[in-house]
């Protein structure tokens, strides 16, 4: 690794590791032990010359962070960041990738091999605050042949606000089947002062399933809400807007709504945090099945043991259709109920101080 540390960030400012364990038990008759460790150096900054007008003034970082799972399906992520004069590559291998309900397209993670490669480059050109196309790609392949393609593009960006962005998906399964997403972003928004930050999103969602011919896409309006604000020791999060996904099978579309809601509070050594997502689907096209209602609701408590190390206790409720490699029961399609508990410790050690890397 310092070799790495070396290329990557000559004069270090910032440097840290974390470790986890947790345990947990859930209603789907399964048991899982999980373990993580992170390590993260963080480059001192450094004078903008002319060459961060074109490449861009991010810190250097270069990041390791790996987690395993022992469960009745066992699951793992190794990842590696690394960024240099702006430009950023990530390397990933996640076995049997999780899903949340946030996410586009729910395939279901069981028997997966997910290696990921990912760019992200700075804008071409910033001057006056103003950023000039930026730009970032991912490659994700799976072991059953399916292969995943995302690009993101914006073209005009300000400190706070954004103009023609744009998001593509393509996902291919192994029969060389195909589904598209386009998400079109008119505007977007993002305003932060004091602590309180307003987050703003409009445009078009365009989706098309797997075996459907493109004439069949379906086209809904994008927009998405984002309220956030702090009072004192508690802080509140609230979003709503569209919701729009490919189905479990894949051959089917899905629109609606969501809304989302967190609650967070820390008073000392103590900290408690509760978070809800909730939202309603219409099947657009494909297979016909009545509207559903959807949720997950998490309970969250932390407590500082000392400088370093903190116990967490979780509690979840979800009802869905998505299929977690975490539950013992695969998901058959239907609507199901599903709840659990956990308790977990974090290390952290971090190192603010400027350190030369010699």
């Amino acid at each position: 690794m310092r070799w790495l540390a070396l290329l990557f960030i000559p004069a270090i400012a910032h440097a840290g590791v974390e470790l986890g364990a947790q345990a947990g038990v859930d209603s789907s008759d399964g048991a899982s032990a999980a373990g993580s460790a992170a390590v993260e150096l963080i480059g001192a900054p450094r004078p903008c010359d002319p060459a961060c007008v074109i490449w861009g003034d991010a810190p250097d970082l270069l990041r390791a962070e790996a987690s395993a799972t022992l469960a009745r399906s066992s699951y793992g992520d190794a990842r590696v960041t690394g960024r240099w004069f702006g430009w950023q590559l990530v390397l990933g291998e996640t076995v049997q990738p999780l899903g949340s309900l946030r996410d586009e397209f729910w395939r279901s993670g069981r028997g997966l091999d997910d290696a990921t490669i990912g760019v992200a480059m700075p804008a071409f050109v910033s001057a006056a605050g103003i950023r000039v196309i930026e730009a970032a790609e991912t490659i994700d392949l799976d072991s059953n042949g399916d292969a995943d393609f995302a690009l993101g593009a914006t073209t005009f960006a300000g400190r706070h606000w954004a103009l023609f962005r744009v998001a593509a998906t393509s996902r291919t399964r192994g029969d060389d089947r195909e589904a598209d997403q386009l998400v079109f972003d008119l505007l977007a928004l993002d305003v932060t002062r004091d602590g309180n930050r307003v987050q703003l999103e409009a445009g078009i969602d365009s989706t098309c399933a797997f075996e459907e011919p493109i004439d069949h896409e379906i086209d809904t309006p994008r927009y998405w809400l984002d309220v956030s604000r702090g009072f004192g020791e508690l802080s509140a999060k609230l979003g709503a807007g569209s919701w729009a996904r490919l189905d479990p099978t894949g051959d089917a579309v899905d629109t609606g709504q969501l809304a989302t809601g967190e609650l967070a509070w820390r008073h000392g050594r103590y900290a408690a945090r509760a978070a809800f997502d909730a939202g309603r689907l219409v099947r657009r096209f494909g297979a016909p099945v009545p509207p559903r209602a959807m949720g997950r609701a998490e309970l969250e408590g932390d407590v500082q043991l000392a400088h370093s190390l903190a116990m967490v206790g979780t509690a979840w409720a979800e009802r869905s259709d998505r299929d977690d490699p975490r539950w013992a029961v695969p998901a058959n399609g239907s609507v199901m109920d599903h709840a659990g508990v956990g308790v977990a410790a974090r290390w952290q050690l971090k190192n603010v101080t400027a350190l030369p890397a010699h």
